[in-house]
């Protein structure tokens, strides 16, 4: 087997099921071994020889260094915090000598953000042996590589690459759609405390009154807390009526009509997150905000994406984009976000 793909905890396989079936349909995907972590959704699990699916234990230990040691190059995609891992990648520096290292956000920024506590002292501990080994760092944002460099004086080579099938360019007919004057914002992408919500619903009480609807997505990433935190604060500012929390997730493909109808999205997030979903309401020509300190808003800038601020944009919030920025912008991630680019950047984390 030439390539195994790791894959940490992916709730409701965003990313793990939507990769491997590209891989299938555009690559040999007999030259590829996945191990995914157990999960309940039978629907979701892949039924072929070359998926395991694992609980962290000292038998997934032996069968993962098994092919690990032998294959040409590990791709892991987000790092385990399992001590089976760390000792293996610390007693054998050899294995992340071969190993590209996917940069999710919340994987990079747990060195900013972790409970410094014993435990993650523990974990962080052996992050910055690995990480500094790692031959390779795949990303497509500059800015991550280069905190990774920062934080954890990470010598691998950096890899462009958006690397999954949920970043892609989207093509929806939005003429199908009947739209009346209300103002249809998402705010957040997930219920993680990232999102920065309460903070958020105090900077939009201006809008209160306004003709407007505040969807948050409340389905994954975070504890019961703070969830009933965000609805009860944003029934109490907005009302019942405007502010609806989206509790159940939603599948792809409806998730994707969801916000082909959506007019804003409002990402207040600290750190890089949810690339996904800004590529695709860029895709559909949205008005996206997101905060100028974090590396995606130095992306969009280098490539002349037109996203607004977070910090100084606000206060035309409910203001419409003109057409010729919608195709500006689509034209862009059209370009930068294509099936043919994905495959050729693939080809070179496989390859490199």
């Amino acid at each position: 087997m030439k390539y195994i793909h790791l894959f940490a905890p992916d709730e409701d396989e965003k990313f793990s099921t939507p990769f491997y079936h590209f891989l299938k349909d555009e690559f040999i995907i007999e030259e590829h071994f996945f191990f995914i972590p157990e999960h309940a959704n039978e629907k979701l699990k892949i039924n072929n020889k070359n998926v395991v699916y694992f609980n962290y234990g000292f038998f997934w230990a032996l069968k993962f260094f098994k092919y690990a040691f032998f294959c040409q190059k590990i791709i892991i995609h987000k790092i385990p915090h399992n001590i089976y891992f760390f000792l293996l990648f610390s007693i054998f520096p050899h294995l992340a000598k071969k190993s590209a290292w996917v940069i999710w956000g919340g994987d990079l920024y747990y060195y900013k953000f972790r409970n410094k506590k014993f435990k993650s002292n523990i974990v962080e501990f052996f992050r910055r042996i690995i990480i500094r080994r790692f031959k390779y760092l795949v990303t497509q944002l500059e800015g991550d590589y280069n905190l990774a460099k920062k934080w954890y004086k990470a010598k691998g080579k950096n890899i462009y690459s958006f690397m999954y099938p949920s970043n892609l360019h989207k093509t929806i007919d939005l003429n199908f759609f009947k739209k009346n004057d209300t103002v249809l914002i998402q705010i957040g992408n997930s219920a993680c405390e990232t999102n920065n919500h309460l903070e958020l619903f105090e900077n939009l009480k201006f809008i209160k009154d306004k003709n407007v609807i505040l969807y948050c997505p409340l389905s994954y990433s975070g504890k019961k807390e703070y969830i009933t935190k965000v609805i009860e604060k944003g029934h109490k500012i907005f009302g019942k009526d405007k502010f609806i929390p989206m509790l159940e997730f939603i599948p792809q493909s409806y998730y994707i009509d969801f916000l082909s109808k959506i007019d804003v999205t409002i990402f207040n997030h600290d750190r890089q997150r949810g690339l996904g979903n800004i590529a695709t309401l860029l895709s559909l020509g949205k008005k996206v905000y997101i905060k100028e300190s974090i590396t995606t808003w130095a992306f969009c800038v280098k490539n002349n994406i037109r996203v607004f601020s977070v910090d100084t944009d606000l206060k035309d919030v409910l203001s419409p984009i003109s057409e010729k920025l919608k195709e500006n912008n689509k034209t862009i991630v059209k370009s930068l976000l294509s099936v043919q680019n994905l495959k050729h950047d693939l080809k070179k984390v496989f390859e490199s």
